[in-house]
C-alpha cells in the first residue's frame, strides 16, 4: 500500500519537475563547460557518452512504462482528493 501512494505521489510530482528556473540559459552553460574541458585539454567522446547513456535511457523508458502499466497516471489527484471527501 505504501508503494502505491509513493508512486501516486511521484507521478503527480512529475508534472512540475520540467520547471527550472535559469533552464534557457543551458546552452550558455553547456557551452561554457565545453570551453573549458579544452582549455584544460579534456576530450570528451561524444559516442561514448552516448554509448553509456543509450541502455539507461532505454531502462528509464521501460521502468516508466511499466509504473504507467501498474498506476494508471491518468485521475491520481482526482482518486486521492475523492477517498478524502
Amino acid at each position: 500500500m505504501v508503494v502505491r501512494w509513493v508512486a501516486a505521489g511521484v507521478l503527480e510530482a512529475v508534472k512540475g519537475f520540467r520547471r527550472l528556473k535559469g533552464h534557457k540559459a543551458m546552452p550558455q552553460l553547456v557551452a561554457a563547460l565545453r570551453a573549458r574541458d579544452q582549455q584544460l585539454g579534456l576530450v570528451v567522446d561524444v559516442e561514448e557518452t552516448r554509448g553509456y547513456l543509450a541502455p539507461r535511457q532505454q531502462q528509464a523508458a521501460q521502468v516508466r512504462h511499466e509504473n504507467e502499466q501498474r498506476f494508471a497516471p491518468a485521475g491520481v489527484r482526482d482518486r486521492l482528493l475523492a477517498r478524502r471527501g
